[in-house]
């Protein structure tokens, strides 16, 4: 009797043990089953997060394709351990700079030379977020180029990168440019408004010269210096805001802009330098703010339509003929006193 009892326990306690068993398989197969719906969410979010950078991509560069490493020329920068693209030697309209080369990253378009020189056909470039220079003269004399993208991290955007881009109109210049260098823009006369970021303090010679179809002009008030010839001959341009952060507005950095009727100077201005103003024909009146100490030659040289002056007492170095043939130009106060044209032209030249 006690045998039987003793067997009926082990068959009791073996029966509960495959029943636990029974009990722990159901819960491995739903957490398996739940990580792999869970790895499936994932592969669906990640599918469609890559569909979604392709769809924008494509956005901001319809129909383009790939640009083979092979349809560049490059060579090592060892420096900077990164490539330094060339020439481009293919033939798309579309081209995408790549981002690695050899399992280098790309970080400089140019090398002191036009990468796209005789590429005509070229309208749209996309450059990676891997670039970080933008070379002298990289894309001079592309006549067809319409659009370029510039990723944020480009910190150098050096002399002449886009001069003579005559069919220019869209380029977005990064928070992280420190500066718009000499001739940066010269003569890109399709260019209709540019934004130029924080960061940016000195807007270099010649930078937007000849660009004549320019209309809208943002400066920052990071921006501290205003070289000369920066804005010469941007003859569609009715109106510009100097922030309070330019202390010096440069040797003929407005001359010929024919439509400029509008121009506030802040009282940070120190230096108004020669030949300014030369020929803005719009202009009917101008007051120059306290803080201004001088005043170069010529400054208003042919400001036609200029009326009325204003000078302040805080200016000590009045320059030679700064009023030379603004034949409107019947009132000019300054010092407590009020001057015709003539009586300017006997005091002071």
């Amino acid at each position: 009797m006690k045998k039987l009892f003793t067997t009926m326990i082990t068959l009791t306690l073996i029966t509960a043990c495959f029943a636990g068993c029974s009990d722990k398989n159901p819960s491995v197969s739903n957490t398996t089953s739940q990580t792999e719906s869970t790895n499936t969410q994932e592969k669906e979010e990640t599918s469609q997060t890559d569909n979604n950078t392709t769809t924008n991509t494509e956005s901001v560069v319809p129909d383009f394709e790939y640009t083979p490493d092979t349809d560049f020329e490059y060579e090592f920068d060892s420096e900077n351990d990164g490539i330094r693209i060339l020439s481009y030697t293919g033939s798309a309209t579309k081209v995408i700079i790549p981002k690695e080369i050899e399992g280098k990253n790309v970080i400089a378009i140019g090398n002191s030379n036009s990468v796209f020189k005789d590429c005509n056909s070229v309208t749209t470039v996309l450059i990676p977020d891997s670039v970080l220079y933008i070379n002298s003269h990289a894309f001079m004399d592309c006549e067809s180029l319409t659009t370029v993208i510039l990723p944020d991290g480009v910190t150098n955007i050096h002399t002449g990168a886009f001069e003579n881009c005559t069919s220019l109109t869209n380029i977005n210049i990064p928070n992280s440019v420190t500066k718009i260098a000499m001739s940066t823009f010269y003569n890109c006369n399709s260019l209709t408004s540019i934004t130029i970021p924080d960061g940016v303090t000195e807007i270099g010679d010649s930078a937007f010269r000849f660009c004549s179809s320019l209309t809208s002009v943002t400066i920052p008030d990071s921006v501290t210096t205003i070289d000369e010839l920066a804005f010469a001959a941007c003859k569609s341009l009715p109106s510009i805001t100097i922030p309070d952060s330019v202390t010096s507005i440069g040797v003929n950095a407005f001359t010929n802009c024919y439509l400029l009727e509008n121009i506030a100077i802040p009282n940070s201005v120190k230096r108004i330098s020669d030949f300014a103003f030369v020929n803005c024909t719009s202009f009917t009146s101008i007051s120059i703010p306290e803080g201004v100490t001088e005043i170069g030659d010529k400054v208003f040289k042919g400001c036609a339509s200029l009326t009325s002056v204003t000078i302040p007492d805080s200016v000590t170095e009045i320059g030679e003929e700064i009023f030379l043939d603004c034949i409107s130009l019947t009132s000019i106060q300054y010092q407590g006193k009020t001057y015709n044209y003539d009586e300017w032209r006997n005091n002071f030249g």
